[in-house]
């Protein structure tokens, strides 16, 4: 995935691997499906 992003850009991706899981609470639902 990535070297096809640098492919289409032209510019150099970093790739930086998660090290370790977490969970970002946003605070809201993003049940999309519910409207």
């Amino acid at each position: 995935v990535l070297t096809e992003i640098e492919e289409n850009t032209g510019i150099a991706v970093m790739s930086l691997p998660m090290l370790e899981s977490y969970h970002i609470d946003l605070g809201f639902d993003l049940n999309l499906n519910n409207q």
